[in-house]
């Protein structure tokens, strides 16, 4: 029960302050393949974590400029083949609210990407608040709750297997 009021009052301070509406339309139709910056937050969960990163590597063979977002934990265990640019955060940065603190609020509003991505299957108002930080013209994540108010493009994912929702995602994106 408090846990579920934290949320919501983080939900609200995220709208009021972070949540940006943009008046003209945005047209999907090129938009991957015009990219040269990308903001991938990676996922949470474990398994979700390993089958996603086949996301960033299709990314890098087409020569963007990834920048991922992960745990300090996770990226002192990253192992990868290709170079990548980081951008990390402790545990400790995750106030009650379960919003991050200024610190990294004022690193993230720094950056510039031509559109974000939120790998996160599952509601968390920590990850739906960076997405919302950086500047972004152009928010993509899976359906989730309350996602329709921080995202331009959700995709919806039923399967229950990680590789099979990533691989469709992939596919759903390499459309554009």
């Amino acid at each position: 029960m408090f846990v579920e009021l934290k949320r919501k009052i983080a939900h609200y301070i995220i709208k009021k302050k972070y949540f940006r509406r943009y008046s003209e339309a945005i047209e999907f139709k090129s938009v991957i393949r015009d990219a040269k910056k990308i903001f991938v937050i990676m996922p949470e969960n474990e398994l979700d974590f390993t089958d996603s990163l086949e996301i960033v590597k299709y990314f890098h063979i087409h020569k963007k400029d990834v920048s991922i977002f992960l745990s300090e934990v996770k990226h002192s265990t990253l192992q990868l083949s290709y170079p990548l640019k980081y951008v990390s955060y402790l545990p400790a940065q995750i106030n009650r609210l379960f919003l991050p603190n200024k610190m990294l609020i004022a690193r993230l509003k720094d950056k510039h990407y031509d559109f974000v991505i939120d790998l996160n299957r599952q509601e968390d108002t920590f990850y739906s608040c960076v997405a919302n930080v950086v500047n972004s013209k152009i928010r993509i994540g899976f359906h989730k709750n309350r996602s329709e108010d921080y995202y331009n493009l959700l995709f919806e994912s039923k399967q229950r297997e990680n590789s099979s929702v990533y691989k469709r995602l992939l596919e759903h994106l390499s459309m554009f």
